[in-house]
């Protein structure tokens, strides 16, 4: 089981999008130079993991190919999350590395109108033809869309999904809830009857009498009349403890919280609650000091606390994470600088 690694190359983006909590850390966290950038490189773990490289927009860092070059070098599996708002032509030795597997699209729906929350430029068309270039020249790299269900584009959201599918030809499809930033992407976060509605689409788009089975990942909180489409969706094996088996660096170089942190309220109260899925086994990360750190102090790990994590990495109980890739018992700071 590979263990993914998510790192904010950047936190430029040229986009200006509504629901971003991004655009308030540009100023705050400033991105580390190319050289701290391979430091980080060669301080990743050489087997088992995945990286995901995000931002911010990666396609808008100077130092992107540098930092795949490297990561192709050390034989190290990688992706890359997008807003699709890229030249083609300028990344194709990039798209070349055998280390590329995936490709991840941030889109909300196939017009103008549904992609409300994506401000700056022609977005949906520089991303609709990147993706379809993308599946005809290089067709072994795994083409994925974040979509986030918003007032604009719950209602046809079957056609959303058949026009991604069988159109463009994607590999995978992630539908999240808006959480929203502001009082406008507020204003374009669904209800539950919403939500109900669009999921009763992807439930009859996943029909099993169809010859082609669609991979589509939710991350929505949802009734038991749709149990079985979060239930089907959901490994354990990737799991860890109360959420993804997920680390976590920053643009700055810090190690942060993984995903078992952020996410585990919503996996212990929503998941497990009801549908028994996470057994006592997978609860070894409520012994962490992490933990505790964060349910007793609600510490947010964007707004300045990042060195309260480094019980994570450097534990005076000596308990640990046995699927952590960065625990070191030497370590003395989360920083990989």
């Amino acid at each position: 089981m590979k263990t993914i690694i998510r790192w904010n190359l950047t936190n430029k983006c040229r986009l200006n999008c509504l629901h971003c909590y991004n655009k308030k850390y540009r100023e705050s966290f400033s991105d580390v130079a190319l050289r701290d950038k391979i430091t980080i490189v060669n301080k990743l773990p050489p087997k088992n993991v995945l990286i995901k490289l995000s931002g911010g927009e990666p396609f808008d860092d100077p130092s992107l190919l540098d930092v795949c070059n490297k990561l192709d070098q050390r034989e190290i599996e990688f992706g890359l999350t997008t807003n699709g708002n890229f030249d083609m032509e300028k990344y194709c030795a990039l798209f070349e590395l055998a280390s590329l597997k995936f490709l991840t699209f941030s889109l909300d729906g196939i017009n103008e109108e549904q992609m409300v929350l994506r401000k700056g430029g022609d977005v949906l068309e520089k991303a609709r033809k990147n993706i379809l270039n993308l599946r005809k020249h290089y067709p072994s790299i795994r083409i994925a869309i974040n979509m986030l269900l918003t007032k604009r584009n719950y209602l046809i959201l079957n056609n959303i999904l058949n026009t991604y599918f069988n159109k463009w030809e994607v590999d995978k499809v992630c539908i999240s809830e808006l959480q929203p930033t502001n009082i406008l992407a507020k204003n374009l976060k669904c209800n539950k009857n919403e939500i109900s509605f669009a999921l009763q689409q992807v439930k009859e788009f996943k029909n099993p009498k169809r010859n082609k089975i669609y991979n589509i990942e939710l991350d929505i909180e949802c009734s038991k009349k749709f149990k079985g489409l979060i239930c089907e969706e959901i490994n354990l094996d990737y799991y860890c403890g109360a959420g993804r088996n997920m680390s976590f660096i920053d643009s700055s170089g810090y190690l942060l919280p993984c995903e078992s942190i952020i996410w585990w309220k919503w996996y212990s109260t929503y998941i497990d609650s009801r549908y028994n899925l996470l057994k006592n086994d997978y609860w070894d990360i409520l012994d962490l000091p992490m933990f505790h750190y964060a349910y007793h102090y609600n510490l947010d790990f964007r707004e300045g606390n990042v060195n309260k994590y480094s019980d994570c990495y450097y534990c005076s109980f000596k308990k640990k994470c046995a699927r952590c890739p960065f625990y070191d018992n030497k370590r003395k700071s989360n920083t990989l600088l």
